[in-house]
């Protein structure tokens, strides 16, 4: 499965029975854009929380997918943001490795969709 949201720093995919286990560790990342070359994709998925992903300033929507490899039960998802933030983000999975951008139609209703903290 791949994950794909308008993210801005690192998150961690993790499935029911392991609430530890990162999947998405080191996994492949394609993104939107990036700020800097020193913020790209594989900094959302280093498992570090001094890195981060940081999309081109102005230009919305952004976006990242990540690929699990196989596909994965995911049972949460946690986004660890900075302080520019995104104002919301969907998360939509796939069990293919579809090419381009995520979805641009409106979020079905298995797909969860917010609106990040204030």
């Amino acid at each position: 499965m791949a994950t794909v949201g308008t993210l801005l720093g690192g998150f961690m995919l993790a499935t029911s029975a392991q609430a530890a286990t990162n999947l998405a560790l080191g996994r492949t990342t394609a993104v939107s854009s990036t700020e800097t070359s020193s913020l790209g994709g594989a900094n959302a998925v280093d498992g570090s929380t001094s890195t981060r992903w940081a999309s081109a300033e102005g230009s919305d929507p952004q976006w990242i997918r990540v690929d699990l490899g196989s596909v994965q039960q995911i049972g949460q998802v946690t986004l660890r943001w900075e302080a520019a933030y995104g104002k919301a983000y969907r998360i939509e999975v796939s069990p293919t490795r579809a090419p381009g951008p995520p979805s641009t139609r409106p979020p079905p209703e298995t797909a969860a969709s917010t609106t990040s903290p204030a």
